[in-house]
């Protein structure tokens, strides 16, 4: 082993990190025991929290003076600290950005209310950010789909369609727990064809794809002398408005 300067690491350095490693161990052994999830490679759920503890662990290591450590591992207190800290992180990541989304949705509508005539290509965009937002989600909860994918929606429409959409999803996140998002779903898209995705990767893909329309939006607007919304995350975010979607 060798130490920052290239030089070969002193004898107690190689057993200090040796002892780090099965702290280390000793830990996530107790994580999955507290918790009651099984430890082994075939489970998404315990690979998943097993990823999230060998991040988040070793920052808390390092500003622990190695003669406290066996004490700390003692503290059920500490351990339950670090498993609250990443036992949900994932989800409820998941639904702030599904926060962000209705957010910077209803931005685009009112700032294409305040035009005499919105650009029909602007309102042919954001009919399908619903229309597909609404589809997804009846995709996860097994129900017909109401919309087509590109629906003539105008204005007035939107905007009640935006809100239940809205208040659909925070219901739906608020009813799944973190392993849910590891379920395969089997489902058919708008060609037909049979396609098997986990939920977080169609929850991802839900909030990429809008944001992804809410920017041609924008160019649509500017191209017709326009000014469009801002919806960037990091300024919903700085103006505190991200969370506060009813």
């Amino acid at each position: 082993m060798l130490s920052r300067g290239g030089q070969p690491a002193s004898n107690s350095t190689a057993a200090a990190t040796t002892t780090k490693e099965r702290n280390l161990a000793r830990i996530f052994k107790s994580y999955f025991s507290v918790y009651g999830i099984d430890n082994n490679r075939s489970n998404p759920i315990a690979q998943s929290k097993l990823h999230q503890m060998k991040l988040f662990v070793p920052e808390r290591l390092r500003c622990v003076d190695a003669r406290r450590l066996s004490d700390l591992l003692n503290q059920k207190k500490w351990l339950y600290s670090i498993a609250v800290n990443t036992r949900d992180m994932d989800l409820r990541y998941i639904r702030r950005l599904f926060s962000y989304d209705a957010w910077a949705n209803r931005e685009v509508v009112n700032a294409l209310c305040k035009l005499d005539a919105p650009p029909a290509r602007s309102l042919r965009f954001l009919a399908h950010i619903l229309s597909a937002e609404r589809l997804w989600l009846e995709r996860l909860r097994h129900e017909t789909q109401t919309h087509p994918v590109w629906p003539e929606f105008n204005l007035a429409r939107c905007e009640p369609e935006l809100e239940e959409i809205a208040r659909l999803w925070k219901t739906y996140l608020g009813s799944i727990r973190e392993q849910d998002l590891f379920r395969p779903l089997t489902y058919k898209n708008t060609k037909g064809e049979n396609w098997t995705s986990e939920v977080q990767d169609i929850l991802m893909h839900v909030i990429l794809h809008s944001a992804y329309h809410r920017g041609q939006i924008a160019a649509d607007m500017r191209a017709a002398g326009f000014s469009p919304p801002n919806t960037d995350f990091i300024h919903g975010v700085r103006q505190g408005l991200v969370d506060q979607v009813p």
